[in-house]
């Protein structure tokens, strides 16, 4: 078993330091919240891609994960546009094991798959 540690708790350090201080901690890699490393990541360019991947190997750590991508860019959403269904990024969740994991209705949801979601949705309508 490999263990990550989620990216978002070692700010503001950069990104390079986390991964080698998640290496000093004994973790085999990070997860990587993109909005972490840039306010509009889906436009990182494939240097800057690279950069955050010789940055793990360097440090002997993974990318093991993405998560919080909803947050950043502003407004990034996979719901509908009227408003019926709202999506809304939070803090960790502490289901890490459990991923991709939400929060419905107050209700803590782990390993959701799409399926999952669209029959909890209609539910909900």
């Amino acid at each position: 078993m490999r263990i990550a540690l989620c990216n978002e708790v070692l700010q503001p350090m950069p990104f390079a330091e986390q991964c080698v201080y998640a290496a000093k901690l004994g973790y085999d890699g990070l997860e990587l919240a993109p909005y972490t490393v840039s306010d509009e990541p889906h436009k990182l360019r494939p240097d800057e891609r690279a950069a955050l991947r010789r940055a793990a190997a360097d440090a002997g750590i993974a990318i093991m994960g993405l998560h919080f991508l909803l947050v950043a860019p502003k407004g990034l959403s996979i719901t509908t546009p009227d408003d019926r269904v709202t999506l809304e990024p939070v803090f960790c969740l502490g289901l890490c094991a459990c991923g991709p994991a939400a929060i419905i209705d107050g209700k803590l949801i782990g390993r959701l798959t799409g399926d999952k979601l669209t029959q909890i949705i209609e539910g909900l309508k």
